[in-house]
């Protein structure tokens, strides 16, 4: 249980302040991407609450989901949402907002009883040439 609430703390830790860390020009398009085990079993519960509680905080916090996935072979308990925000600077707004807001706190909670394992990242695109 210990691990849980460390590996839950590093989450949250993480996403607080990664947008710190990350030199970006402020006119290119962020990418978040949250990826959570939850225990197989309660995956339908947890995907309810996201639905219900969670996505209404992130839409007004300025969170555009744009994508959600599920594994279909491999590790099934991995669930990865995707937002999208104009800039850094949209980003770390909401993030303040995030930090600040009651219902936030909340859902944090809650989110113990769920979250096994988190990551987050902050994703941007690149310039390269095409693939060959």
């Amino acid at each position: 249980m210990k691990s849980t609430k460390f590996l839950y703390t590093a989450v949250i830790l993480s996403f607080l302040v990664c947008g710190n860390a990350i030199a970006q020009k402020d006119s290119s398009k962020v990418i978040w991407m949250c990826t959570t085990k939850i225990a197989y079993a309660k995956i339908p519960e947890f995907e309810s609450f996201f639905q219900h509680e969670m996505l209404p905080v992130y839409n007004e916090a300025g969170y555009h989901i744009i994508a959600n996935w599920e594994n279909m072979v491999g590790d099934l308990e991995e669930l990865i949402y995707v937002a999208e925000f104009h800039s850094l600077a949209d980003y770390e707004r909401s993030r303040v907002y995030m930090a600040s807001n009651p219902k936030w706190k909340a859902i944090r909670l809650k989110l113990d009883g769920f979250v096994k394992e988190g990551n987050t990242k902050l994703l941007q695109t690149f310039s390269s040439s095409s693939p060959r």
